[in-house]
């Protein structure tokens, strides 16, 4: 729990060191993404951390793509 906390602190001293200068090269875009992956990475970080196992990303594939292979399936287009 500890390695998970340091690291979320050591992320939130990264972030306000660069978000500043995110924000000087004029786009709003450049920091939301800084901030997802920022926010992605101490997620997956943590739940590492706490031993949760991770899904396989081929199991998020086929969960979000059988619907659709079934409609086209139903309007013959495979």
């Amino acid at each position: 729990m500890i390695l998970g906390i340091s690291v979320f602190a050591i992320s939130v001293l990264a972030a306000y060191f660069e978000i500043p200068k995110l924000r000087n090269c004029g786009t709003k875009g450049n920091v939301s993404v800084y901030l997802i992956f920022l926010a992605i990475g101490n997620f997956l970080v943590i739940w590492r951390t706490l031993g949760l196992p991770f899904l396989n990303p081929g199991d998020w594939i086929e969960f979000a793509m059988r619907p659709l292979t079934k409609l086209l399936l139903s309007l013959g287009f495979i």
